[in-house]
């Protein structure tokens, strides 16, 4: 293991602990330990860990972190395959409302519109963490709304493999993360 990893390592067991990050920088300085190293580690290293290992579910947790390939596509399939479910669904109901088919096509717009809005923290959060595994900005996920360049993109965060060891975005993913895990939070 690696200096980054031990310190990364470190800091995230004491903070299951509920170790204030205060007495962990304390304690690493103590050590001998570089108070940038510690203070970038300690950016990089999960904050919303409780002392029970759990994560809260947060949006601001959605674009931490890294997600391998496998989770990036089964991830991205069962969410694109629910969402396609959620709109079918509301389209066969706008359908058979009983009021005037203007009205029904209306309202199926207006909620499919509004279920597309609520997926785009979670398409772009899975593409942020992807390209987190491969090393690179989580703003590189905005080339996925630029028509060509977006598909191939989307090629390269599916077929590279992500970098080995702790990056400055966190350890690599874990392999026996769940899709549904991927999809929420980490």
């Amino acid at each position: 293991m690696n200096n980054n990893e031990t310190l990364f390592s470190y800091i995230t067991s004491e903070r299951r602990r509920g170790v204030t990050d205060d007495a962990i920088l304390t304690a690493l300085r103590g050590q001998g330990w570089n108070e940038s190293s510690i203070r970038s580690m300690m950016h990089t290293a999960p904050q919303e860990l409780t002392s029970s290992g759990a994560r809260a579910f947060s949006l601001t947790g959605l674009f931490r972190g890294r997600i391998g390939r496998w989770k990036y596509f089964a991830a991205g399939f069962v969410f694109s395959l629910s969402l396609a479910l959620v709109v079918w669904t509301l389209a066969i109901l706008g359908l058979f409302m009983n009021t005037s088919q203007s009205v029904g096509f209306f309202a199926t717009v207006v909620i499919t519109l509004f279920v597309y809005a609520l997926a785009i923290p979670f398409s772009f959060g899975l593409t942020v963490r992807r390209a987190h595994d491969i090393g690179w900005t989580g703003w590189s996920a905005l080339w996925m709304i630029v028509p060509v360049l977006g598909f191939i993109y989307a090629l390269i965060l599916l077929f590279r493999s992500g970098q080995s060891g702790v990056n400055m975005y966190g350890p690599p993913a874990d392999g026996h993360q769940g899709v549904i895990d991927a999809l929420l939070n980490r």
